[in-house]
């Protein structure tokens, strides 16, 4: 267990220390127009990954084991091949209308933003498929190295075509060629490994392996799933639309330099975690007999989520302007309130896919879109509501935070009128209390009183204390829980 965490922590931190670079990049070499230009095209690309190829990815998860015990495993991602295909050539429709719209906002050709949310949707989608799948199925090493070298070879092809001209396309065309490098090493491996153990299909003949009930299975699955993320969508992506109609697309650049900064802490803690508990989680739900086991697995899992998750947030929102300061180009630093209020929001988001997981495994997803719902329609009437009373610097990120808040909450309700899981009040105590320290920090030493090396050094005690009380709370955790994580086959 312990090689498991260290090989999988020290790869999440050196792509932490590359997402601190690439934010730091980008936030120079994009204005706060072009910086904008890049959250609506990613929003697009977005709307159709989460709504048409999410809920398949999320049933994939959950078949992993079971396809792969059964020999069907490239069976069954051939399919999935032929579906994305599919999702992106109805999106290029799509595009042609949203062309109309966002023409003046986007200033770019639609020869670009078709390639650009093209190539995402094919590239991305396999890579964020492959290369977790290969952690799932217990090859740890190489899916850290996988994800590193995506993660580099984005970097330094964003940077040397956005070098001259400083323009969001150059750096999205950048990021799809570090994503194509990786997935292509992966995809070898991949096909390598298990091309002896699992039959492949050849020509028509991909089709006639499914079964009606398995077709059936897979709806029942991912429709619900589908209209929950779709709703997710609009909570915690479509407010960008807003604020570029209601303030200005330079406004929206500068928030999601904040937010998105929040994001990528959170996201990273969030990937670390899932990297690390879901080989477990989802291979002992394929072997539980009911319900009951599946939510004892879930407490064993939650008791260890909420409290980092929490402890995570709060870490982001007691470091907000150091971090600002440091991570973000000078003109960006005003961001810094919009690194709170994102880490709050994301603390929601994580929360949920928290209580998401337990549906999953009981395969009753349609409990989560009415919490869903209720997310989305404040976040969808509270942002301008209260950019119109509070101003857009306090309102948006309050909205959004507000909305989080009550979506956990209504999915913790909703959720536990049909399952008697258990959360104990100092699972959440635990994670409000380990962050108090870092308070005490920021108001010590205050970040406009330091320099940058005064900075650094404030981070980076804040940051050992939180990975090392977060090391020692995992461990102290896992023996409460009396959690084995026996049976991965290699790091």
């Amino acid at each position: 267990m312990k090689r498991d965490f260290l090989v999988i922590m020290s790869g999440r931190m050196l792509q932490v220390i590359t997402t601190i670079f690439i934010a730091r990049i980008m936030t120079s070499l994009l204005g706060q127009e072009e910086m904008g230009k890049t959250v609506l095209i990613m929003s697009i690309t977005t709307f159709f990954a989460l709504i048409f190829i999410n809920p398949v990815g999320t049933y994939i998860n959950r078949r992993l084991h079971e396809w792969e015990e059964k020999g069907v495993l490239l069976q069954r991602f051939q399919l999935y091949c032929v579906y994305v295909i599919s999702v992106t050539l109805f999106a290029n429709l799509f595009l042609l209308l949203f062309y109309l719209f966002y023409k003046n906002e986007l200033q770019l050709s639609l020869g670009w933003l078709i390639f650009l949310v093209t190539g995402s949707l094919l590239i991305n989608t396999f890579n964020q498929t492959i290369i977790p799948t290969l952690n799932m199925l217990g090859h740890r090493m190489k899916s850290v190295i996988f994800a590193l070298l995506t993660l580099w070879s984005s970097l330094f092809f964003s940077v040397y075509l956005t070098g001259q001209t400083h323009r969001a396309e150059q750096w999205l065309a950048g990021q799809l060629i570090g994503l194509a490098i990786g997935l292509v090493v992966a995809l070898f491996f991949f096909v390598r490994s298990y091309k002896d153990q699992s039959k492949v299909f050849k020509g028509k003949a991909i089709f006639k392996e499914v079964s009606r009930e398995q077709l059936k299975s897979l709806v029942v699955f991912s429709v619900p799933v589908a209209i929950t993320v779709g709703l997710s969508w609009v909570q915690f992506q479509s407010y960008r639309f807003t604020v570029n109609s209601l303030v200005s697309v330079e406004f929206l650049g500068l928030f999601a330099a904040g937010y998105n900064m929040s994001s990528s802490i959170m996201g990273a803690f969030e990937t670390t975690a899932m990297q690390f508990f879901y080989p477990f989680v989802y291979k002992n739900f394929s072997k539980a007999r009911n319900e009951q086991e599946q939510i004892q697995i879930w407490n064993r899992y939650a008791a260890i989520m909420i409290p980092l998750t929490l402890f995570t947030a709060f870490f982001v929102v007691y470091m907000a302007k150091p971090l600002t300061n440091l991570l973000l180009d000078e003109s960006y630093h005003a961001a810094y309130m919009f690194l709170m209020w994102g880490s709050i929001a994301e603390a929601g988001r994580i929360l949920g896919s928290v209580y998401g997981l337990l549906a999953h495994a009981s395969m009753k997803t349609r409990q989560l879109i009415v919490p869903q719902f209720i997310g989305a329609l404040l976040s969808a009437v509270l942002v301008p509501c209260l950019i119109y009373t509070w101003g857009p610097e306090f309102g948006v990120g309050a909205a959004l935070a507000l909305a989080s808040l009550a979506y956990v909450l209504a999915l913790h309700i909703v959720i536990r009128k049909k399952m008697a899981f258990q959360i104990s009040a100092f699972t959440v105590i635990q994670g409000l209390l380990g962050p108090l320290p870092l308070l005490a920090a920021t108001l010590l030493f205050p970040s406009e009183n330091l320099t940058l090396v005064g900075t650094i050094i404030l981070v980076g005690c804040c940051g050992i204390y939180y990975l090392l009380l977060g090391y020692l709370a995992i461990g102290k955790l896992l023996r409460r829980n009396s959690i084995d994580f026996s049976g991965t086959k290699d790091v």
